[in-house]
């Protein structure tokens, strides 16, 4: 149980400290503030005391208010089962950071909530995402790792759900991509099987093509 708690604050500091940034073949090197990002453009306005499902429904419905003239589509997580636990060991899934500039804010983590919502349970609910092309930026990471990839022109279209996932090789290492899919009902959405991809619509991205960041 101790574990299960500490996950959520390992994970939160991966954005403090002072850091090397670069690509992973080590093409740039910069440093990461040692100041983290003010809370209210880290983590959605939302008191700690709502309900979980509240939390949730927020999550999803966070960019309506960025695109008020727009239809929009969703998209999740592939639900990986690395993914499907909840101690020190469990990778940060592939989440949208940023969508046209736009911060995805998550829920905060409240040590010894009863409330709390995991980044590994928003990555498999459904966001709202603008129909359209648009811009973003992926996070994912482990332990004091973080990667951050870059994805342009990504064309979302009405009426398909779209599902953030990668392909590894020895030759290529791991590569990012997203794609329509349909589910299949015999399985529960945290399983792999429950989703079929139909359809990659972008692939072949390189893993923190933007910036690999690592808290010392």
């Amino acid at each position: 149980m101790q574990f299960k708690l500490l996950l959520p604050f390992v994970l939160s500091v991966t954005f403090v400290g002072c850091a090397v940034t670069k690509t992973p073949e080590g093409r740039s090197i910069g440093m990461l503030s040692i100041t983290s990002e003010p809370k209210h453009e880290r983590y959605l306005n939302i008191d700690s005391s709502a309900s979980k499902a509240d939390k949730i429904q927020m999550y999803r419905d966070q960019l309506v208010g960025n695109y008020p003239k727009q239809d929009f589509t969703f998209i999740r997580t592939f639900p990986y089962r690395a993914y499907q636990s909840y101690d020190s060991l469990t990778p940060r899934p592939y989440m949208i950071h940023t969508i046209d500039g736009h911060r995805v804010k998550v829920a905060e983590f409240i040590m010894f909530g009863s409330k709390n919502v995991l980044l590994t349970e928003l990555a498999q609910q459904d966001l709202k995402v603008p129909v359209g092309m648009h811009d973003l930026v992926i996070v994912n990471g482990f332990k004091s790792t973080s990667h951050y990839t870059e994805i342009k022109n990504v064309n979302f279209e009405k009426g398909k759900k779209y599902v953030i996932g990668v392909d590894y090789s020895k030759q290529t290492g791991t590569r990012l991509y997203i794609a329509e899919y349909e589910i299949d009902q015999r399985f529960q959405e945290n399983e792999p099987e429950y989703i079929v991809i139909k359809k990659k619509i972008v692939e072949g991205i390189e893993q923190g093509n933007l910036k690999h960041v690592r808290i010392y």
